[in-house]
């Protein structure tokens, strides 16, 4: 499994404006690391989280891979059921 992720294609704005201030009301945050990716979880509840973060209430989801090609077809399958459990 290639261990070397690129952060650079993509930017998630709500994802980084929580990175920005650790401490706002109304927003949850989770970040976790499976073995193919790592999925960051923001969750906005409140009117307050909406005026924090610049983004309506709900969840978002990012979640970022390994250059897939690095991966032989095992693991390319594995990475897809890791995947399919969280959606």
């Amino acid at each position: 499994m290639g261990s070397n992720y690129d952060y650079s294609g993509y930017s998630d704005l709500a994802l980084e404006r929580r990175k920005a201030d650790t401490d706002i009301k109304g927003v949850s945050y989770v970040k976790e690391r499976g073995d193919y990716g790592e999925w960051e979880k923001i969750e906005i509840n409140s009117i307050e989280g909406e005026r924090s973060i610049g983004r309506p209430c709900g969840a978002y989801d990012t979640l970022r891979l390994p250059d897939m090609n690095t991966l032989d077809e095992s693991e390319i399958d594995e990475a897809k059921n890791e995947i399919a459990k969280e959606l």
